[in-house]
């Protein structure tokens, strides 16, 4: 279920009926239209803020989420081929929020549903459709689908970095089935981690100013504002962390970054299991629409 290093996933970009499948869930036609992307973002509305969040995500397509000689590159995809399970494999239509490069929507696909992301960023998105249904450019907080438009929603990596998160989960909720589930995953505040991570960051463009992490008391609160949690968890105390430090140093071309990065998860999927979970870096919560 996981991308190969050499695999060029096929989406939007080579299936026909794609335009078909969005137009049935979007409320209105695309002001615009533009290599395969769905843009409904008025550019004046925007803030400086959302304009510093896009050069980021821009320049972390290229360095980070799409760059194979990074280990986090391997491991994101790597750490997505259990997330259709963990929502029960929903059938019918998901919704990617904050997709990203559509590596989460993309390994949800693979277990047989259909999958629309939806992002701010053209950078994301011209990776995203590669491994998606369909891609539509749109603020989080203003989402362009029908009511009840989804059978099921994901969302990784994605709260922490944006403005209003609650509205988007607001919206995010307005466009699921009554009783979809959804799957929330976003990087754990810790206090003492924080100041190092923005140390290690500061002249780093695919990071901005505005990520938040968040304890656990305020994730689950936070989705709990708008759906049912049905969990509250966290993962991952150890892997995540060596592979995000190791990714900082000048590491040899031959590395095997990939199997470095296997061997990295299934250390961290063992610890899972034990005690040390507590101290996870990753928040995850599993929830339902009311």
């Amino acid at each position: 279920m996981e991308l190969g290093t050499n695999e060029n996933p096929t989406g939007a970009s080579s299936e026909p009926g794609w335009e078909s499948l969005l137009d049935t869930l979007l409320q209105t036609p695309p002001p615009k239209k533009s290599q395969g992307i769905y843009d409904y973002v008025d550019e004046s509305t925007l803030s400086e803020g959302h304009h510093v969040e896009m050069n980021a995500q821009g320049h972390a397509v290229e360095e980070y989420y799409e760059n194979e000689e990074k280990i986090c590159c391997h491991w994101d995809r790597i750490s997505a081929t259990d997330l259709s399970a963990r929502m029960d494999h929903p059938s019918g239509v998901v919704l990617d929020l904050g997709c990203g490069t559509g590596s989460a929507g993309g390994a949800v696909r693979k277990a047989g549903a259909k999958v629309i992301g939806a992002d701010l960023s053209v950078a994301c998105l011209l990776a995203a459709q590669r491994r998606l249904d369909g891609v539509v450019r749109t603020d989080a907080a203003v989402l362009p689908f029908k009511d009840g438009a989804f059978d099921g929603l994901v969302s990784r990596g994605a709260l922490h970095h944006l403005h209003d998160p609650k509205t988007a989960l607001k919206e995010a909720a307005r466009v699921l089935k009554s009783g979809a589930p959804a799957l929330f995953l976003d990087p754990r505040e810790f206090a003492w981690l924080e100041p190092i991570k923005d140390r290690l960051r500061h002249d780093d463009h695919s990071f901005s100013d505005d990520h938040h992490a968040y304890s656990v008391e305020e994730y689950q609160a936070l989705i709990a504002s708008e759906f049912v949690v049905e969990e509250c968890f966290t993962e991952h105390p150890l892997g995540i962390l060596l592979a995000a430090g190791l990714d900082l140093l000048p590491l040899p071309k031959m590395l095997p970054k990939r199997l470095l990065a296997r061997g990295l998860f299934e250390i961290d999927s063992r610890l899972n299991q034990t005690m040390l979970s507590e101290l996870g870096h990753l928040l995850v919560v599993r929830a339902r629409r009311r």
